[in-house]
C-alpha cells in the first residue's frame, strides 16, 4: 500500500506504535513505509488525534489557497500599476497637471496630487518642441557649402585597431570643396595639442582654410 492512500487513522497507529518502544524499523517494514515518511509524519502529527490531523490538512490547503490569491492580487496590483506608467509616459510627457486632466477624460480616477507624485517618481518632464535630431539636421541645412579649395575643411578621427588587438586613431582631414585629403594622420595615442600641432603643419604647406568644422571630440574640446 502506497504511502499517499494511508488514512488519518492508520497514520496515527503508525506513530503511537513508534511511542509506544517498537522499533522504527520493524514498524515500517510492516507497514510497507520507508524510514524517512515516518519520520515526516511523526514530525508533522506526533500527538495528534486522527480529526486533528484532518483539521491541520484542511488548514494547510486553506492557507495555499489564501498565498495563491495573496501573489494573484500582487500580481494583479503590479500590472495596474504598470499600465498607468505606461499611460502616463504615452501621453507626451505633459506637465503634471496636463496629465491628470487627460487621466480624467480617459476614465482614471486618481487625484491631482498622487498624479503629481507618480509624475515625479518617472522622472517626467516637458518634451522639448524640437527635438535634438532635428536641431542638428537644421543645423547641417543651414551650413553654407564651400565655394573653393581651403574655403571649409572637416575634421574627425577614424578608429581602427590592429590584428593584435592594439587600437588606432587617424586624423583625417577632408577639404570639403575639392575633396582633397590633407591630413590622414594615424597613431596610437592623439592628444589636443597632437592635433594642433599637425594642423600648424599641413597649413604652412598648404594654406589655412576659411573654415574648420569638427565634432565634439575630447581631443577638440581640450
Amino acid at each position: 500500500m502506497k504511502a499517499s492512500k494511508f488514512t488519518d487513522a492508520q497514520k496515527a497507529f503508525i506513530i503511537k506504535q513508534g511511542e509506544e518502544g517498537i522499533q522504527v524499523a520493524e514498524i515500517c517494514r510492516k507497514a510497507g513505509i520507508c524510514q524517512a515518511t515516518y519520520f515526516n509524519w511523526k514530525k508533522k502529527y506526533a500527538g495528534l488525534l486522527p480529526t486533528d490531523m484532518k483539521r491541520l490538512r484542511e488548514l494547510e490547503d486553506e492557507n495555499s489557497r489564501l498565498k495563491k490569491i495573496v501573489a494573484d492580487l500582487s500580481l494583479d496590483k503590479e500590472m495596474l500599476q504598470d499600465v498607468l506608467k505606461r499611460k502616463l509616459r504615452s501621453l507626451l510627457g505633459g506637465e503634471p497637471w496636463r496629465v491628470h486632466v487627460l487621466l480624467r477624460r480617459e476614465g482614471w480616477s486618481v487625484n491631482a496630487k498622487k498624479t503629481y507624485r507618480i509624475y515625479k517618481e518617472l522622472g517626467m518632464q516637458l518634451r522639448n518642441k524640437t527635438p535634438k535630431r532635428r536641431v542638428k539636421a537644421k543645423l547641417r541645412e543651414d551650413r553654407k557649402k564651400a565655394v573653393g579649395p581651403n574655403d571649409v575643411w572637416a575634421i574627425d578621427f577614424v578608429h581602427d585597431q590592429l590584428a593584435s588587438g592594439r587600437k588606432l586613431r587617424v586624423l583625417t582631414v577632408v577639404d570639403t570643396f575639392s575633396r582633397y585629403v590633407p591630413v590622414l594622420d594615424a597613431r596610437f595615442s592623439y592628444r589636443g595639442e597632437d592635433v594642433v600641432a599637425t594642423l600648424e603643419r599641413v597649413c604652412g604647406q598648404t594654406g589655412y582654410p576659411k573654415t574648420i568644422r569638427v565634432d565634439n571630440g575630447s581631443e577638440f574640446i581640450s
